[in-house]
C-alpha cells in the first residue's frame, strides 16, 4: 500500500480557525473575531513551520523498516528518505532500522528500475535520484532521458501553437482591418486625398497579409515537423 507524507498540521489549522471562530461570536464582537482570526494565523503559521512528515505515529510505532524501504525504493525515493522518517518517528520515541530499510530499498529499487517507469519518470518531468543498480542503472537512465527528450517537445510543440494562434489572431485583426478601410472607400462624400489615404492603407495591410500569410504556413509546417518528430520518439509499453 503506498504511503503519503501527513500534513496533519493544516487540518489543525482548519480545525483551530473554526473554533477561534465560534469563541469569537460567542464573545459578541468584530473585535473579538479579529484577535481570533489573528491568533489563529500565528497558530497556522508555526504549524506550517513544522511541515508534513512521513510517518504518523501509528505507521512509526508499528514500522517495519524493511517494508517501508521496499515501499520507498519501488517508489524512486532515495535512500536518504530515511532521514525524514526519522524525523517523523523521533517525537514517538521510535528508533528507525537503517539495515532492514537499506535491504527493503534494495528489493524496491529493482522493482522501480524498468523501463516503463524510467520513461514515464521522464515525461512526467519527474526527478530520478540514481538508485538502480549497476546492471539496470545505464538502460533505466536511458529511457529516463528518452521520457525527457519528449517532454521537451511536448512543450516546444506547445509554444509553437501558441505563437502560431498569436500570428493567426493578428491575421484576424488585420483583415478586419482591411475591410473596414474597403467599406470607407467605396462610401461617398470622400475627396480625391481622402481615397488616396485609404488607398495607400489598404495597399500597406494587403502587404502585411501576405507576411502573415507566408508567417502562418511557416509556422504550420514547424508544428507539423514538431509533430512528427514526437511520433517517431513516442514509446509505448
Amino acid at each position: 500500500m503506498q504511503r503519503r507524507a501527513h500534513c496533519d498540521n493544516i487540518q489543525c489549522c482548519g480545525d483551530a480557525y473554526r473554533h477561534g471562530v465560534t469563541r469569537a461570536k460567542g464573545k459578541g464582537g468584530r473585535m473579538a473575531m479579529a484577535w481570533s482570526s489573528r491568533t489563529v494565523a500565528a497558530l497556522c503559521f508555526s504549524f506550517l513551520l513544522v511541515g508534513c512528515t512521513t510517518l504518523n505515529k501509528s505507521e512509526c510505532l508499528q514500522a517495519d523498516w524493511r517494508t517501508i524501504g521496499l515501499e520507498d525504493g519501488a517508489q524512486g525515493h532515495p535512500l536518504t528518505r530515511i532521514g525524514e522518517h526519522r524525523k517523523a518517528c523521533a517525537q514517538y520515541g521510535v528508533r528507525t532500522d537503517l539495515p532492514s530499510y537499506e535491504a527493503g530499498h534494495r528489493e524496491g529499487a529493482r522493482l522501480f528500475c524498468i523501463p516503463r517507469t524510467a520513461y514515464q519518470l521522464g515525461l512526467r518531468g519527474g526527478t530520478y535520484h540514481g538508485i538502480c543498480p549497476a546492471e539496470h542503472e545505464r538502460d533505466f537512465v536511458a529511457y529516463y532521458q528518452s521520457g525527457q527528450e519528449v517532454r521537451r517537445l511536448r512543450l516546444e510543440l506547445n509554444q509553437e501553437r501558441s505563437v502560431l494562434g498569436e500570428i493567426q489572431a493578428g491575421h484576424a485583426a488585420n483583415e478586419s482591418v482591411i475591410a473596414t478601410r474597403e467599406s470607407l472607400l467605396v462610401g461617398e462624400g470622400l475627396t480625391r486625398r481622402q481615397r488616396l489615404v485609404l488607398l495607400n492603407e489598404i495597399k500597406v495591410l494587403t502587404e502585411t497579409r501576405v507576411a502573415l500569410e507566408a508567417a502562418i504556413s511557416g509556422q504550420e509546417a514547424v508544428i507539423e515537423q514538431l509533430a512528427e518528430t514526437i511520433a517517431r520518439r513516442e514509446l509505448t509499453f
